[in-house]
């Protein structure tokens, strides 16, 4: 048998072994209820039981997917959980856990202490292959080659991950997580951190593993319920919500951000003006002076009757109780509340009667004086109302915006129909009127570069400390939001913590076909006209379906003004109409049914005769928006320009 043959064994031998305690352990937590003193406790074990029984893993399921050697020559294991024996000896750690840190940090500048480290390829619990990589030997290979920094840090998990076809919703990236990406996953709680990446950097997974790993390392702060995850609309928030469950993290909340609001009837549409009006800040500001208007002004003498007698209150009386009620902390309706308790002890002392059920004047009085709203009445009332509308729009709004803002409303509550914009504003009268009814100790917000400034402030407000992740890509930002800068995103998020922008810089998600030539809409961006031509040696051959660059030669194309061949590649396939291979439409479509690859980019070959996805730079790539340069275009792409 060869080496690696007995190595293979061997590891199967410590899999085999850590996965006939980890199913022990499995059985051990249905015995736990039995052990209750009481059946209150036997149900809350239960409870747990069955929490942390759908925390696990499948029972098939690989005990681990990497291995660490270190130069005390002790050895690790790295798994999605961890795993002891009878005598409580870790076979394998959690990779949350701080002992796995250097599995996920080290290279071959530095180590962390480790000689080697091992990456496993198996089908269920079986190991099939594995990939070791030696610290020092890799360390001198880096230094013997010139241009191609950066592949030593993609490993066989990896490549067989981006390989992997695309599913209907996210997975975990536990076995697959880069070092950059591990960096902001363990990046510390009390800040507010964005983390920036184009299309197949993993911000987003990287944004989700980052809550796993603080729920694991802050338990004493942070429980799983205590998280909320909000998405752009619910599509994205059903394709991630199924990754931190898979993580044991299945309690952790989940919205859209039209969500957040109250529920109402949707479906309005609007003019595109009055959308972009309903998101500005001043929108707030707004609602806040129009509900304060609905406050009224007290009689000179209030006078109520009570069993067949007056009891009369000052003007100059209730004006202070109103004054003082408006000043207070709290919403509308908590100050509302402040305003009846005293009124009723201000009439007891004029000798009204004790009983709060035989006080329905003072009721009648505090309706007159601060109605009772719910969020949805309120707004209804005010767009529907030009006179409310100019008498609270004030220096903020003009008499245009006032009347683009104005609509007749349904005839009854029950049937108003709301517009997308309209949630946020339901979301801030909600909030004036009653407060948020939960706020949570972090939030992650997804493709924050798109929200508008309302939107904005109905995640700032579920927060309660502070603590965020904000993930998106200035470079995608699109619509009637599009920013150049996280500025204008953080200026409206919670302040009280440090705000930091990290960018990630690879991508590992990107079709190999966008590599292989432009395509029409990176054209389309230039404003000066460029010439084509190949810069590599030869030209490309008319070819066939499926074929490559001939004998895999390097070339670009620089500025295309006609259209080059598609390049097929793992990730897609050219299917061609017959004639000159020179005037086919960009992008090559797919044959129906087959499922593009996740390959980051054209793969190249080395000295080694291993065939790596080239990482491409993410700052700014072809599907980037209007704003992206064309120096940045070509180089995403591939190409270069002239003039």
């Amino acid at each position: 048998m060869s080496s690696k043959s007995v190595e293979l064994a061997e590891e199967q031998a410590y899999f085999d072994r850590a996965q006939k305690h980890r199913e022990r352990r499995r059985a051990e937590l249905g015995d736990t209820p039995g052990a209750a003193a009481h059946a209150g406790a036997a149900q809350r074990l239960l409870a747990w039981v069955k929490a942390r029984k759908g925390a696990g893993r499948p029972a098939d399921e690989a005990v681990a997917f990497g291995r660490v050697d270190d130069e005390s020559r002790q050895t690790l294991y790295i798994g999605h959980e961890i795993i002891t024996d009878e005598d409580r000896e870790v076979l394998v750690v959690n990779w949350q856990a701080p002992a796995a840190q250097p599995y996920y940090q080290a290279t071959h500048v530095d180590p962390r202490g480790l000689v080697r480290k091992r990456s496993f390829l198996c089908t269920g619990n079986q190991v099939t292959d594995f990939e070791d990589v030696v610290f020092q030997q890799l360390a001198k290979d880096v230094a013997a080659l010139e241009g191609v920094a950066g592949l030593d840090d993609l490993d066989t998990l990896l490549l067989s991950e981006l390989d992997r076809p695309r599913e209907g919703s996210m997975r975990d990236i536990v076995a697959t997580i880069q070092a950059a990406q591990y960096d902001l996953i363990r990046a510390p709680l009390d800040q507010v951190l964005v983390i920036e990446g184009g299309p197949g950097t993993g911000k987003t997974a990287v944004a989700l593993h980052r809550v796993s790993h603080l729920l694991y390392n802050h338990q004493d702060r942070l429980g799983a319920a205590d998280v909320l995850v909000v998405g752009p609309h619910p599509a994205f928030t059903s394709y991630i919500r199924t990754v931190l469950p898979s993580l044991g993290d299945a309690e952790v909340v989940h919205r859209d951000v039209g969500q957040l609001a109250p529920q109402v009837q949707r479906g309005r549409s609007e003019p595109v003006e009055a959308s972009r009006l309903k998101g500005e800040a001043r929108m707030a500001r707004l609602l806040a002076r129009a509900l304060d208007a609905r406050v009224g002004t007290p009689e000179p003498a209030e006078r109520m009757l009570f069993d067949g007698r007056f009891v009369t209150l000052s003007g100059v009386e209730v004006s202070a109780v109103v004054a003082a009620c408006r000043q207070a902390p709290g919403p509308y309706a908590q100050r509302r509340g402040l305003l009846r308790a005293r009124l009723h002890d201000l009439a007891r002392e004029r000798g009204a009667p004790v009983d709060r059920e035989r006080l329905e004047p003072v009721e009648n009085l505090v309706d007159r004086l601060w109605p009772q709203y719910s969020a949805p009445a309120f707004l209804r009332g005010l767009l529907g109302s030009r006179r409310w509308l100019a008498a609270a729009a004030g220096d903020d709004l003009t008499p245009q915006e006032v009347a683009l803002l104005q609509r007749k409303g349904a005839d009854r509550l029950s049937n108003e129909v709301w517009s997308a914009a309209d949630l946020p504003l339901l979301d801030e009268a909600e909030d004036l009127i009653n407060g948020v009814s939960q706020r949570y100790k972090h939030v992650v917000v997804d493709e924050a570069q798109d929200l508008s400034p309302m939107q904005l402030r109905c995640v700032a407000r579920r927060s309660a400390t502070g603590s965020l992740t904000v993930v998106g890509d200035l470079a995608q930002s699109t619509g009637a939001w599009a920013r150049d800068s996280w500025d204008d995103v953080l200026s409206h998020l919670p302040r009280t913590l440090p705000q930091n922008v990290v960018a990630l810089r690879y991508g590992y998600r990107v079709p190999g076909a966008s590599t292989g030539s432009p395509p029409s809409c990176c054209r389309s961006r230039h404003r000066t006209r460029r010439r084509c031509r190949w810069s590599g040696p030869g030209r490309p051959t008319r070819a066939s379906t499926g074929s490559t660059l001939p004998n895999g030669r390097a070339g670009r194309w620089r500025s295309p003004r006609s259209m080059p061949p598609p390049v097929a590649s793992s990730g897609w396939s050219a299917r061609r109409p017959a004639g000159p291979s020179w005037n086919r439409p960009w992008p090559p479509t797919r044959p129906r049914g087959a499922a593009p690859t996740r390959a980051s980019c054209a793969r190249r070959s080395t000295s080694s005769a291993r065939r790596r996805p080239r990482a491409w730079s993410s700052t700014r790539s072809w599907s980037s928006s209007r704003r992206t340069s064309s120096t940045a275009t070509h180089a995403a792409t591939g190409c270069s320009s002239r003039r």
